[in-house]
């Protein structure tokens, strides 16, 4: 006879036991026969998952391999440093099968331990920061003739754009547009007014910079050092300090400019997510804003 239970909360699966006359021998062949098909036992009441298997004895019959996928329910610390490198506890399910991974935004951890059913000990990643990003800076040439324009001011182009000047090199002006009324290839050859100043700039280059992942960021103000993980949206890699409220920060290998928000200039609250080798949950397998780098 055979009985399959829920290893979480005890339901029972299967229960069979050999015809009358049938040889033992015979159904634990049969048994081990299905078990070649792997069939799925899903537990309605935990969410537990397990797959008929061979137990691998010549005289044996089956047993349920524990294939469920982890749940995340809470975390015993909420707050910590940019660096990582601190311990904690999350709380779920199914949390002591297969390989667990536990990943701050996408970050796994490097330590991953004290695994029980329901707990399980992490070692945080290095902090990832959301950048709250205002106005995405265009770089364009410019040659000004007649007047002057200058930093903050307000300018139209021929087609109706308009957009504000927020860095200005020479002949290099990175403007934040509001408003597109053309493509930056039509702007080449067409002029943008002041609407302060009235000075009046002949476009040469027209082009849109974007950030490249792997490369080093720098607050214009602040001086706060990152690195870029993902591009659209911007997040970077801890910063050496905080970035100020309304700076500019630069890509130092792409040029990219973008002006931050007034508050706040980023945020270190981040996802918390499982998953082991059998997937996610389609849900519980994730907290959302469940962690912050402080």
């Amino acid at each position: 006879m055979i009985s399959l239970d829920c290893s979480y909360c005890g339901a029972n699966f299967v229960t069979a036991a050999p015809a009358e006359n049938q040889d033992p021998a015979v159904f634990r062949s049969q048994w081990k026969a299905l078990a070649q098909r792997a069939p799925v036992c899903a537990c309605a009441s935990c969410h537990g998952s397990f797959v008929i298997s061979d137990d691998g004895e010549p005289s044996g019959i089956v047993k349920l391999q524990n294939v469920s996928t982890p749940q995340i329910t809470s975390l015993n610390v909420v707050v910590g440093a940019r660096e990582g490198g601190n311990a904690l506890i999350i709380t779920g399910e199914a949390l002591e099968v297969g390989t667990l991974v536990v990943k701050f935004a996408g970050r796994p951890c490097s330590i991953v331990d004290n695994r029980t059913r329901d707990t399980a000990r992490v070692v945080v990643p290095r902090a990832t920061y959301a950048i709250n990003v205002l106005e995405q800076c265009h770089k364009l040439t410019l040659n000004v003739t007649p007047g002057v324009l200058a930093v903050d001011e307000a300018v139209t182009s021929d087609a109706g754009s308009t957009g504000v000047i927020r860095l200005i090199e020479g002949s290099t002006y990175w403007i934040a547009f509001a408003n597109l009324a053309e493509t930056l290839d039509e702007m080449i050859g067409t002029n943008l007014t002041g609407g302060v100043s009235g000075g009046v700039a002949s476009v040469v280059i027209a082009t849109a910079v974007e950030f490249l992942v792997d490369e080093a960021v720098t607050g214009q103000s602040s001086g706060a050092f990152a690195v870029v993980r993902d591009a659209q949206p911007l997040v970077v890699t801890s910063p050496t300090t905080g970035f100020a409220p309304n700076e500019l920060v630069r890509g130092d290998s792409s040029d990219a400019l973008v002006k931050l928000t007034s508050s706040p200039a980023y945020s270190g609250l981040v996802d918390v997510s499982v998953e082991n080798e059998y997937g996610q949950r389609l849900t519980g397998a994730s907290l959302p804003g469940a962690y912050t780098y402080a």
